[in-house]
């Protein structure tokens, strides 16, 4: 097995032990445990590069993104059972309403990540998969951010908790080391945008230790 393929093996396994860890917390806490704006993101990242952009050259990929996107699927039922109080008290919006908003944001993203794979694929030899990898880690930038606001801002850890942080970290850093070793093509930008992702992870999983210390201290 070349180094290659264990480290993408890596970022497959944790990413999708973070998707059904999110989901056992999620179904405990009856809350979302993943931010509004990353999951429309997540769900349309995954749909489009499993079925629009299919990675037909990319055999492994197909095998990682199918239950990434399962897992989606049960994240947007979690949204729907127990987001909705959440956003009917910030934001004071009857239900239909927020159902009819989820979708449209999600068909957005979608079209959003199909046309994005064709404008960026140019920089990547008109591969529109390894364009979707400079999207993701965009995307994952969006979502790291957000995690930090989302713990600041419920000021506990509903819908969270440390290995999840620590699992999403590490099916990152898998890809950022394949990206700055060169063996997977990059972009100046992109390096720099993984640089801020782990730099948000890691503040992520410092603040759930903080949060963690304080709570059985």
């Amino acid at each position: 097995m070349s180094f290659e393929i264990l480290l993408e093996l890596i970022c497959g396994l944790c990413w999708t032990i973070t998707y059904i860890l999110i989901i056992i917390k999620s179904l405990k806490d009856k809350t979302y445990g993943i931010p509004y704006v990353a999951f429309c993101l997540n769900l349309a990242w995954e749909f489009t590069f499993l079925i629009l952009h299919k990675p037909t050259a990319y055999p492994i990929a197909k095998y990682v993104f199918i239950p990434w996107l399962v897992l989606d699927l049960f994240v947007l039922y979690i949204f729907f059972k127990y987001g909705y109080k959440e956003f009917h008290r910030k934001y004071n919006i009857n239900r239909t309403l927020y159902i009819l908003f989820t979708l449209f944001s999600i068909i957005c993203s979608v079209i959003i990540m199909y046309l994005f794979a064709i404008d960026f694929s140019p920089l990547y030899k008109n591969d529109v998969i390894q364009a979707g990898g400079f999207i993701a880690n965009c995307q994952n930038l969006i979502m790291s951010v957000l995690f930090v606001y989302m713990l600041l801002d419920r000021k506990n850890l509903r819908g969270q908790s440390i290995y999840i942080a620590i699992f999403k970290w590490v099916g990152t850093l898998a890809i950022a080391i394949l990206k700055f070793k060169g063996i997977l093509p990059f972009i100046p930008g992109e390096i720099f945008v993984i640089f801020l992702i782990q730099v948000f992870d890691i503040m992520y999983i410092a603040l759930l230790f903080k949060f963690n210390k304080s709570l059985y201290s």
